[in-house]
C-alpha cells in the first residue's frame, strides 16, 4: 500500500469515530429526555456535525472505489 492509502484509512478510521461519538451523544441525549429538556439549537448542531462527518468521509469513499488503478498498482 501506498502512503496515499494509509492516510485515506486513517482519515476515515477517525471520522468513524467521529460518527460514532455524535450518535452515542444522540442516544444519551434520547434517552435522559425525561430528566433534560432538549434544546433546539443542539439538535440543529448535532445535525450539522454529523453531516458534515458524512460529507467529509463520502468523497474519499467514492474516490477509492472509483480509481482501482490507485489501489492496485
Amino acid at each position: 500500500m501506498r502512503a496515499f492509502e494509509y492516510l485515506s484509512v486513517l482519515i476515515s478510521m477517525i471520522l468513524a469515530l467521529g460518527m460514532t461519538r455524535v450518535l452515542g451523544g444522540v442516544g444519551e441525549m434520547l434517552q435522559g429526555r425525561s430528566r433534560r429538556r432538549v434544546y433546539w439549537v443542539h439538535v440543529i448542531w448535532i445535525v450539522n456535525l454529523f453531516l458534515y462527518l458524512v460529507l467529509a468521509w463520502w468523497p474519499r469513499r467514492s474516490r477509492s472505489a472509483s480509481s482501482p488503478a490507485l489501489i492496485h498498482r
